[in-house]
């Protein structure tokens, strides 16, 4: 479903010529066929590993652009920063906050007297719970705050 929409998404922007979507579309359909291509011919891609994809080139964009302010090339930070907003309208809304700490509560109740020695079975409950929904490093930062 997600591959299908950044098809027809590439297929409007040609159409329409529009270069600076165009531009992001090409490069996420690339980056999805490698994966397809690291995965193998028999091995289908699934949902996940587009969702995956997207993420990474999400990062990917978040940091240059990081990095480009950091260098004193705002414009071209600016460009970064807007496929980074293009991708990132391919993504599932991530979760709240509130949804979040509500969530690692519920997992921490399973886990009474939880300690940093925990952390990594923690992490993995609240991963497998949120179903990708959130930033594993925020999540990380919050279990980190509840376990102090």
């Amino acid at each position: 479903m997600l591959l299908e929409d950044i098809q027809k998404k590439l297929k409007e922007a040609m159409v329409a010529k529009d270069e600076a979507s165009l531009s992001v579309l090409r490069m996420l359909a690339a980056a999805i066929h490698n994966k397809e291509i690291e995965k193998g011919k028999d091995k289908p891609l699934l949902e996940e590993d587009v969702l995956d994809v997207l993420k990474k080139e999400l990062k990917k964009r978040n940091e240059a652009a990081l990095a480009y302010v950091n260098g004193n090339r705002p414009e071209l930070a600016q460009k970064e920063k807007q496929e980074a907003d293009f991708i990132a309208k391919f993504l599932p809304v991530p979760m709240s906050e509130e949804e979040l700490i509500k969530t690692i509560e519920e997992v921490l109740a399973n886990f009474p007297n939880a300690t940093q020695k925990d952390f990594g079975n923690i992490m993995k409950a609240v991963m497998a719970k949120t179903d990708s929904g959130a930033d594993g490093a925020v999540i990380a930062r919050m279990i980190k705050e509840k376990l102090v």
